[in-house]
């Protein structure tokens, strides 16, 4: 995950779920999830892969390698007036980083996790740069190889914003993707310490028995997942929905009974100037 000192504004960041079909008979989705380690800004928690939005992410040359969306297309989704591709570009590289799992393909659209030989072992190393903190990695991978980034891949679910007066706050965007058959997904055993696919049902059942510690984005998208049979029909009912109708998520605290609690906000999308 990149990093960024702490402040009041929310850095722009991109989360995603990786899902697979849980087996036979059970059925259902089982989504990838990681613990992270005792560092902030996220101690122990159990959340999905995801990070900051990088200045090197709109780097022009990474941006002409994004396959299936086009740049104003992704500011239409994401109801943005510009920008809006170095999200899907952080989204890629953040899975990559923190979950292995390359989102890339050849010229000839043939994906990069069926690789052998040197481009195995370049994709091991890349990751080990980003979690170094070199964003740059990702380009130098894909101009080694002639790589895209397949964004196509990629479903746009939702947009949160941490509260005002957190001392980290983040304006993180959701996506999912499914997994291929043969494709797999490991922590990093740095910031992450942990990683595993579990049932949307399972994960809800231990984060309610306090065996799992979430906060409400996980707990909303672990819901979100849970009445789908399996991946294809989940994600097929995301890819119908109009992006604008995808409202901003603000969680806010509020004291409540001698008590504070979390109240979660949900406000119409506000578009971009312009669009």
């Amino acid at each position: 995950m990149s990093r960024r000192g702490p402040g009041t504004e929310p850095a722009a960041a991109a989360t995603i779920l990786l899902l697979r079909d849980a087996p036979r008979p059970r059925g259902g989705i089982e989504v990838f999830l990681i613990r992270r380690s005792a560092r902030p800004p996220f101690p122990g928690l159990h959340v999905f892969p995801g990070g900051q939005v990088d200045p090197r992410d709109s780097d022009p040359e990474l941006l002409a390698r994004v396959a299936g969306v086009a740049p104003e297309e992704a500011d239409r989704v994401l109801g943005v007036a510009s920008g809006g591709l170095a999200i899907f570009v952080a989204c890629v590289r953040e899975c990559l980083e923190e979950a292995a799992v390359p989102l890339l393909a050849t010229r000839t659209g043939e994906p990069v996790f069926r690789a052998r030989g040197e481009l195995v072992r370049a994709l091991r190393e890349t990751r080990a740069r980003l979690n170094a903190g070199d964003p740059a990695a990702l380009l130098a991978l894909c101009r080694r190889f002639d790589l895209r980034l397949a964004a196509d891949r990629l479903v746009y679910l939702s947009h949160w914003i941490t509260p005002e007066g957190a001392p980290r706050r983040f304006d993180t965007r959701f996506f999912a993707a499914a997994l291929a058959p043969g494709e797999r997904a490991e922590h990093d055993g740095s910031e992450a310490v942990e990683g595993f696919f579990l049932a949307a049902e399972e994960a809800l059942r231990r984060a309610r028995a306090g065996e799992l510690s979430m906060i409400s984005p996980t707990l909303h998208h672990l819901e979100m997942l849970r009445p789908f049979p399996d991946v294809e029909s989940f994600l097929a009912a995301r890819r119908a929905v109009d992006p604008r109708s995808i409202p901003t998520v603000r969680p806010r605290f509020v004291r409540q009974g001698g008590r504070v609690v979390e109240v979660v906000e949900s406000a119409p999308r506000e578009e971009a100037p312009g669009r």
